[in-house]
């Protein structure tokens, strides 16, 4: 009688102890999913940080299409009329 009350509690520390490691490991997981997440998050920003602010080193305007605003030049060159072929 006492083996079996013996693996009886064997049994019952081996059920609580898989469910108890399952959910700290579970944890853990959940954890470093959002400290990379984190990571990620601040590289993005630190990305587009960059992107947004002016670089002091390099602060040359950005190219616009028209080269500059001239209200007696059109943005874009005229494209020439094309003379029909005659053929004689």
């Amino acid at each position: 009688m006492p083996e079996n009350s013996l693996f009886l509690m064997m049994g019952v520390f081996g059920v609580i102890s898989y469910f108890g490691l399952g959910a700290l490991a579970e944890t853990r997981a959940r954890k470093r999913r959002q400290q990379i997440l984190e990571r990620k998050e601040e590289a993005l920003e630190g990305r587009l940080e960059r992107h947004l602010t002016s670089n002091p080193q390099n602060d040359t305007p950005q190219r616009v299409a028209c080269g500059g605003f001239n209200p007696n030049r059109p943005c874009q060159p005229a494209m020439p009329q094309a003379t029909a072929a005659r053929n004689i």
